[in-house]
This record gives C-alpha cells, sequence and structure tokens, in this order.
C-alpha cells in the first residue's frame, strides 16, 4: 500500500510504500481529517534567518506556502510547495517554515512526523532532523497497527 501522512491527520505530505506479510487481512484503513498547519508552527520561536541570494531570487515560488524545503526550490519545482501541508520532511536538507522566515525547529519537525510533545531529544538537532526525515510518520504506523489489531 502507498500511504500518505496527510491522509492520517497530520498536515505533512509524505508518500510511502508499505508491504506488511501476515496470514491475516488487513482490514481497509482509516482515513483521518487533517488538522490546520497552523497548529504545527511553534510562534514561540520567534527566530528571524535571511535567505541566501538564490533564495531571495526564488522567493516568489515558496511565498505562499507554509512551509517548503528550500534548498529544493532552487531548481524553480513548484510541487514542493503548498499552503496548507507540509512537503515531505527529508533527511538530507531543511524544511523552512515559510510563515516565521526560518527553519522548522525540532518541535515543529517533531510535530510534522506525529510525535508527541513529551518526546525526549537525546542527539543533537543536526542528528534529530536526520532521523527525523528517515522515520515513518506516527499517525500511519498507528492507523497500520489500529487496522491490523481491531
Amino acid at each position: 500500500m502507498v500511504l500518505n501522512t496527510k491522509d492520517y491527520g497530520i498536515p505533512q505530505n509524505r508518500k510511502r510504500l508499505f508491504i506488511i506479510g501476515s496470514d491475516k487481512p488487513l482490514k481497509s484503513l482509516q482515513k483521518v481529517p487533517m488538522p490546520p498547519i497552523d497548529e504545527y508552527i511553534d510562534y514561540s520561536d520567534t527566530n528571524y534567518e535571511e535567505y541566501c541570494q538564490t533564495y531571495k531570487d526564488r522567493e516568489y515560488i515558496f511565498k505562499d506556502a507554509t512551509f517548503a524545503v528550500v534548498p529544493l526550490l532552487r531548481k524553480g519545482i513548484k510541487s514542493k510547495v503548498c499552503p496548507d501541508y507540509a512537503p515531505t520532511l527529508v533527511a538530507s536538507c531543511p524544511l523552512w517554515n515559510v510563515k516565521m522566515h526560518r527553519k522548522a525547529n525540532i518541535k515543529e519537525c517533531l510535530r510534522l512526523q506525529g510525535f508527541p510533545e513529551g518526546f525526549k531529544q537525546v542527539v543533537s538537532d543536526h542528528q534529530m532532523r536526520r532521523q527525523l526525515g528517515n522515520s515513518i510518520s506516527v499517525c500511519v504506523l498507528e492507523a497500520i497497527f489500529k487496522s491490523y489489531f481491531n
């Protein structure tokens, strides 16, 4: 099955292939409405970062988005931006919080992967971003488990 995080209650466009081997048939997964992306922004983080010149020249591409993977936009890829949900978190480059004009902080990245607010970070921010970019969204995993065990 190809499942997308935004279909299971978190505003992140993260399509992933899941292959499940079982002698028991998997029931259909129940989709969950996606809450507004604004609920995932950490408004207490008021840091402001300047764009480098490359991004300033391409700002028109992502100005209407809430989050963007800015390094991927250097080539003018419009499909990577949306005002209603975040693009896929990736390990190789940071997510940009367009609304707050800074990189998305760890708290926002954790929220966009469905980790609980009390999640304890035991690695550096750099390693945490890499791990979150390589992680499975918690909400998708929960939907799979609920379907299988109910």
